[in-house]
């Protein structure tokens, strides 16, 4: 099994990831749909499930509480959890070979077919998708079946966060139509993304079997549920999070205010609690951002993230709030996450300034205590600073900082 080229990171309990589950009597009804689609063994039943949903309703969330949920009746066969903060968790090469290396350990069966496969061909792990997905999926799960080691149950495989993988067009492209032919019968696949073309072409799709259309995969629109059962859940959240506080009418309206966006919520809790004996102070300046504004769902978000940099900033000297920004953008626009260290040597600041700029911002950013890295909790606050139009004052142009950064790689390298 070493011979495959898997992400450790990318599974849904690596524990230097940091991923939080659903709070407890929260997003019920959507779980166990998902869940009651899982343990349907019906030969009728569509062995994929995309749900999609915009930044922020909490798809990432969900898909950690599935995760766990299968894993409690022993069907959680594999995960992915995308993200392009993580080189090994957004390289489209290693989904395949990492959700094989799981499905090893998940039956013993196939990972004697999969030994076999690699021994025959090495270079497997590094085959285009469509070859990886009929050699390290496919054939050793026929043999699965063939064996009847899984009657009357379907394992899932989980893999969150399509939009946040590179050329995810070119696994969907092979894994999609293994799924929609059957190819795995008896192992379902879960997706979660955001509503993009390239992801939908795939998934929302009908193709043509024996003269009747069907589905790729079964589809959730998490955006498209009904607001009131999401802030009910929005609320629970907040109440858990909150007390005591804040008062119920208080909680009512940070309720109304998030909207569908439980991203909303969570940086809200994050910013509130992070406050250090603030923390009364900071619940009044969201609640009266709230008060005085009827913007739109994504705009509200971005208003919360503009408080959020407005208070970090708020007594600083022009040079100073330049190099706040200059911190924020670097930490956003490396490659694969830095170090405080990193991030001062990058931009020849002392690491204290580095420290107290990301200690000021934590929640929005956080320093990973397994590597000392600082990562963004959500990609929504990636697309606040690099969109112009969300971003205001704080907006980062990305390309024109990358070629900074190279310059100051190359700075550091001539020294």
């Amino acid at each position: 099994m070493n011979k495959l080229e898997y992400s450790v990171l990318a599974f849904h309990n690596a524990a230097s990831m940091n991923r939080s589950h659903c709070t407890e009597g929260t997003r019920v009804e959507i779980l166990n749909d998902i869940i009651k689609w899982a343990e349907d063994c019906s030969s009728d039943t569509l062995l994929g499930y995309w749900m999609c949903g915009m930044a922020g309703t909490g798809k990432s969330t969900i898909a950690k509480s599935l995760c766990l949920k299968l894993e409690e009746k022993e069907l959680l066969a594999g995960s992915f959890f995308c993200s392009r903060q993580v080189l090994s968790c957004r390289e489209d090469s290693k989904i395949i070979p990492t959700i094989a290396y799981q499905l090893a350990h998940y039956s013993c069966t196939f990972a004697q077919e999969l030994k076999g496969a690699l021994e025959y061909d090495q270079d497997l792990a590094w085959k285009e998708p469509s070859i990886q997905v009929e050699k390290l999926l496919v054939q050793p799960w026929r043999t699965v079946i063939m064996a009847n080691k899984f009657q009357g149950c379907s394992p899932v495989i989980v893999i969150d966060a399509l939009d946040e993988c590179e050329n995810i067009s070119r696994v969907l492209k092979a894994i999609v139509p293994a799924i929609q032919q059957r190819k795995m019968q008896g192992l379902k696949v879960f997706f979660t993304s955001r509503p993009e073309g390239n992801i939908s072409d795939h998934l929302h799709t009908e193709s043509k079997t024996s003269g009747n259309k069907r589905p790729h995969v079964q589809n959730f629109y998490l955006h498209n549920v009904e607001e009131s059962l999401v802030q009910d859940d929005i609320k629970k959240f907040l109440r858990e999070q909150l007390q005591p506080l804040i008062t119920e009418q208080e909680l009512q309206t940070l309720v109304q205010h998030s909207g569908k966006l439980f991203i909303y919520a969570a940086t809200t809790a994050k910013y509130v609690n992070n406050a250090h004996g603030f923390e009364k102070e900071r619940l009044q300046n969201v609640l009266q951002l709230a008060n005085n504004s009827n913007k739109m769902q994504t705009e509200r978000v971005d208003e919360l993230y503009g408080e959020i940099l407005k208070k970090c900033m708020q007594n600083q000297s022009s040079e100073e709030r330049y190099k706040s920004k200059q911190i924020v953008y670097t930490v956003l626009c490396t490659a694969i996450p830095a170090s405080c260290f990193t991030i001062a040597q990058l931009l020849n600041y002392d690491v204290k300034l580095v420290n107290a700029i990301v200690a000021s911002l934590q929640s929005v950013l956080y320093i990973n205590e397994a590597d000392n890295k600082i990562y963004a909790f959500h990609a929504s606050f990636r697309d606040h600073i690099f969109t112009k139009e969300r971003g205001d004052e704080m907006y980062c142009n990305q390309l024109r900082h990358q070629i900074t950064m190279r310059d100051a790689c190359f700075n550091i390298m001539n020294q």
